[in-house]
């Protein structure tokens, strides 16, 4: 036997969410209840983007 089997091991699913300007993270549990919910911009994560105004 490699390990030990834990009955009261509870599981959760990740669902992510890419748009345009964010990534959202969702995590739930077995029954679709909402644990925590996240997204990119509530955890201060930003990136540098250029502006194009159409001149090159």
């Amino acid at each position: 036997m490699l390990g030990k089997v834990n009955p009261n091991k509870k599981k959760y699913y990740a669902f992510f969410l890419k748009t345009k300007n964010n990534v959202f993270i969702t995590i739930t549990d077995i029954r679709g209840r909402v644990v925590v919910s996240q997204s990119a911009g509530s955890c201060k994560i930003t990136t540098k983007k250029r502006k194009n105004h159409g001149i090159r």
